[in-house]
């Protein structure tokens, strides 16, 4: 994914993971999570840093940075 740019999904269910394992360590580098309503309802820490067992099932699309 590039920066900027929003991935749509319709995820399904609990236990997904997600890594943030970007190049440098800036708070532009955080991915957000937003619902259907578009509300942002996670930002990730930053690199690195991750999620084994993330609850995807509020996520409607993610923008990986920005």
């Amino acid at each position: 994914m590039r920066c900027g740019r929003a991935a749509r999904r319709a995820w399904r269910g609990r236990g997904g993971s997600w890594i943030n394992d970007q190049i440098r360590n800036l708070e532009s580098r955080r991915a957000r999570m937003y619902n259907p309503s578009g509300a942002m309802i996670y930002k990730t820490p930053t690199a690195y840093s991750f999620d084994a067992h993330g609850d995807w099932n509020p996520v409607r699309y993610v923008i990986p940075c920005g």
